[in-house]
């Protein structure tokens, strides 16, 4: 059997297999987080500049283009040279071409307008002196200028377009460097978060392992407390069995040293076999019934928890009683009400008992679960009536074993009530155990 006293070793491990090099990791995965952080908004500062400067190129760019785009109407209706033969329309119209090239500082038109406008007044005055020569010579310089007012117009065109062309490619291309930057931005955020979430899973799983070991070294720590509870109480149990034990020989022994005194004192009166038989009946019985009503508080609230019924009850009282699992007064209790069914029923068959007349007894004389008041009452009077007898059974043996315990020397009268139990130190009283 191993030994009730032997303390458990505490729960003890590898330090190096503990949570520290874990606190650790996450302390520093924490500073590597705050790196990171820093990290992204230096990125993010670095970079809005060339974000900023993308837009303003697509904004610059959409607006020339909105510029460019203005110029349609013009473009689409331009002015040719008037009719050289509607003098009246002619002029009107060409003097209005040459204030509108002028005001758009068109020089480069006005003057083929001029030219044509000054072929145009040959023209009629030739016709007005009917001057054939003259007025084919105007005529050919008017389609000279017209042809080059339709080259200009015609390359102004072209040179709109071209313009307009230009612009919306520089908006196309601004755009496309702006997507491309805010791509190349967005995949450096995604690299920096990569790595935040690398160390934030880290992270994690450090503290998924802390808390595993948290759970394993709590689990452990309980164990150690249940190990040492259990071995307290095992101690307490094995410390009760041993103060039984010594409890029940020295009543025993006390009762024994009683008796004997009573037959020394007797002298030549000797008592019969059949009387110390008896006087030892009485003094056991005697001394558990003493027990027995000093415990009523303890018989009240304890025996009736007793598991069993029958022989089956007062079996696991008595087991209960040798294994250290009762308190010291309940150890007392089981060891007086088997002291009493004891005397009992040696006093009633005059020889040594079996187990079924033991449990009579106990059946007979002592609580049982679920008895009433009433019962209780008569078992106890028939413990008082069978002391009684056994008493006088003693006869002059067991007048002299009153007087032991009384304190005296002189026999009690026949027929007198039996003592208590002493009060001094050396009496049964002094040996209950509270």
């Amino acid at each position: 059997m191993a030994d009730p006293t032997a303390v458990p070793a505490a729960p003890t491990g590898d330090p190096t297999k503990g949570t520290d090099y874990l606190q650790k990791e996450v302390y520093s995965g924490l500073q590597q987080l705050q790196d990171v952080d820093k990290q992204t908004d230096q990125y993010s500062k670095d970079f809005k500049p060339k974000l900023d400067d993308a837009q303003a190129g697509i904004d610059a760019s959409l607006k020339r283009l909105r510029e460019i785009q203005a110029e349609a109407p013009k473009m689409k209706d331009a002015p040719n040279a008037p009719d050289i033969k509607d003098r009246k329309q002619s002029l009107f119209a060409l003097m209005g071409v040459i204030v509108a090239g002028l005001a758009a500082g068109r020089a480069s038109k006005v003057s083929p307008m001029l030219t044509a406008a000054g072929a145009m007044t040959a023209y009629h005055k030739a016709k007005q002196e009917d001057d054939a020569a003259a007025q084919d010579a105007a005529l050919k310089q008017w389609e000279v200028e017209n042809k080059k007012i339709q080259e200009y117009n015609t390359n102004m065109r072209q040179a709109y377009a071209d313009a307009a062309d230009l612009a919306k490619t520089d908006v196309t291309l601004a755009t496309q460097r702006y997507n491309m930057l805010n791509a190349q931005y967005g995949d450096g955020l995604k690299d920096i978060w990569s790595k935040h979430q690398s160390i934030q899973d880290q992270m994690n799983a450090a503290d998924k392992i802390i808390a595993i070991k948290d759970r394993a070294q709590q689990a452990s720590e309980r164990e150690y407390d249940r190990q040492l509870d259990r071995k307290d109480r095992e101690q307490a149990q094995a410390d009760r069995r041993q103060q039984f034990q010594e409890s029940l020989q020295l009543r025993k022994e006390d009762l024994a040293n009683r008796i004997q005194n009573a037959k020394n004192k007797l002298g030549n009166a000797k008592a019969s076999v059949a009387e110390e038989k008896a006087t030892t009946n009485y003094g056991s019985m005697l001394q558990a019934e003493q027990n027995l009503e000093q415990l009523e508080d303890v018989d009240a609230t304890f025996l009736s928890t007793v598991q069993g019924e029958g022989d089956g009850y007062w079996e696991n009282l008595n087991r209960m009683a040798r294994n250290g699992s009762l308190t010291p007064q309940q150890q007392m209790l089981a060891q007086a009400a088997n002291q009493f069914a004891e005397g009992a029923g040696h006093l009633k068959s005059g020889a040594r008992i079996n187990g079924t007349t033991m449990s009579l007894m106990q059946r007979l004389y002592l609580r049982m679960p679920n008895d009433s008041p009433e019962v209780l009452a008569q078992k106890k009077a028939a413990r008082k009536r069978d002391i009684m007898v056994a008493r006088l059974a003693g006869g002059k043996l067991s007048q002299q074993f009153d007087a032991e315990l009384s304190g005296g020397t002189a026999p009690a009268a026949a027929g007198t009530s039996p003592p208590a139990a002493s009060a001094d130190t050396s009496g049964w009283k002094a040996e209950v155990v509270k």
